[in-house]
């Protein structure tokens, strides 16, 4: 199978350090999986986007920095009305950073110049491409794992599949912006059901999908994501140690959520329910701990916090924690707590369980079908059931020990491996169709 894979999204962002998402984590390690199979020779492109030209030295320089994708070659869909791309090359490059680092614009000044970049190459955007499909048809699916379909006039008529995460912006438009719901709804009108493909990360968001726009099951599959293998149980403790006093994590146990701080995630309950455990069980030694950057309509977590000023000491903001750290953040938690009202898959459940940690989860959209039987599933409304949760399994060593074992099994069901192999089998259903 030769698959042409859009690495606009990873190629754009790699250079955001630390900034990169989830979903950068998802898309590269799904890239990773495949392109280490004997059975699929894939071709990286970045057609995707807005600015081709800059995507195109971006998406080459995230591939030399990348060794275990030395048997991806790129395909080079960019030819300029200049001749080549050495007129954009030798305007960008010395600036990449700086630009990308400006993404998204946050002054009126970013503003304009992002404006102008993308007016100056969709000016120039049919000169700037040239169809895949052109080169003796060496591609059989284009697979876009991010919200962009690629146009015909520069794939033919390669079948198209496409990676669909969630619908929040259409099902719960008020967690994000106004302007990604738009974008997002234009994206959804461009598949075409007849001909287009979605791979969708979870059974709760094909059945979203399917019921939001009514293309037909048999066009849509599902592959389900996993836990990066660094993530297992650290034991030792002068590991432990050294992530908790770069976090500035007090001694005694702590209960553990890893969230962006916005509404969705349902944080500010989160701390009422902490509080009224910490009442009604006079325990004086536990914290919690919230990792995770800076989203969106934060305020409410932090006037929150601040109405408990008895408590403010036991709650915890590390913000972003750096990836070689999580592990060991994961495994010095008594508890991993997961209150979200919406989630496409829910992968901070099942790197906690993959670190052996008990998991008292929300029961809601697509999180039981990580959890399974392995973890607590509670209504993520209900302030006084996550709080006697919270008194249960932590008073309870063997219910803990339970869960712990029981966290491990549920969550060797999930592998990139497994995803790749699922994925595999997406494109050679789609070629037999």
């Amino acid at each position: 199978m030769r698959i042409a894979y859009d690495i606009s999204f990873v190629a754009f962002n790699y250079l955001k350090s630390n900034r990169k998402t989830g979903l950068y984590r998802v898309i590269e390690e799904v890239l990773l999986a495949l392109s280490a199979r004997c059975d699929v020779d894939m071709t990286a492109v970045s057609v995707c986007h807005d600015n081709p030209a800059l995507l195109q030295i971006l998406s080459e320089g995230y591939l030399a920095q990348q060794p275990d994708l030395r048997r991806v070659r790129y395909a080079d869909t960019l030819r300029s009305r200049v001749g080549s791309t050495a007129w954009f090359r030798k305007r960008y490059e010395p600036h990449l950073e700086r630009i990308v680092l400006s993404y998204p614009p946050r002054t009126f000044p970013h503003f304009l110049f992002w404006a102008g970049l993308k007016t100056i190459e969709k000016l120039q955007r049919l000169a700037l491409y040239h169809r895949i499909d052109s080169r003796n048809n060496e591609i059989d699916i284009f697979h876009s794992p991010f919200l962009r379909l690629p146009p015909r006039d520069v794939i033919g008529d390669i079948p198209r599949v496409m990676t669909v995460y969630d619908l929040i912006p259409v099902l719960a438009p008020e967690n994000t912006g106004w302007l990604f719901n738009r974008f997002f709804k234009k994206i959804l009108n461009e598949v075409v059901h007849q001909r287009d493909f979605i791979i969708c990360i979870s059974e709760h968001t094909k059945r979203d999908f399917c019921d939001y726009t009514g293309m037909t099951p048999d066009r849509v599959f599902v592959t389900p994501l996993a836990a990066d293998n660094t993530f297992r149980p650290i034991t030792d403790d002068a590991t432990l140690q050294q992530c908790r006093k770069r976090y500035r994590i007090p001694e005694g146990n702590y209960f553990l959520t890893l969230a962006e701080l916005q509404p969705r995630k349902n944080l500010a309950r989160l701390i009422r329910s902490f509080v009224q455990f910490l009442s009604s069980s006079r325990k004086n030694d536990v914290y919690l701990v919230m990792v995770g950057s800076y989203g969106w309509k934060y305020d409410e977590i932090f006037k929150t916090t601040e109405r408990f000023s008895a408590y403010r000491d036991k709650i915890v903001f590390t913000g972003h924690v750096a990836d070689a750290d999580l592990p060991a953040i994961y495994s010095g938690a008594r508890l991993f707590l997961f209150p979200s009202l919406f989630e496409g898959f829910g992968l901070p459940p099942l790197e906690a369980m993959q670190c052996g940690v008990p998991v008292i989860a929300s029961n809601r959209t697509s999180i039981p079908e990580v959890v399974g039987d392995a973890g607590l599933l509670l209504d993520p409304l209900s302030i006084d059931n996550w709080s006697q949760a919270m008194c249960t399994v932590a008073d309870n060593e063997s219910m803990q020990q339970d869960m712990r074992k029981k966290g491990l099994e549920r969550a060797k069901q999930f592998s990139w491996k497994k995803c790749a192999e699922d994925t595999v089998a997406v494109y050679k259903a789609i070629a037999g169709k």
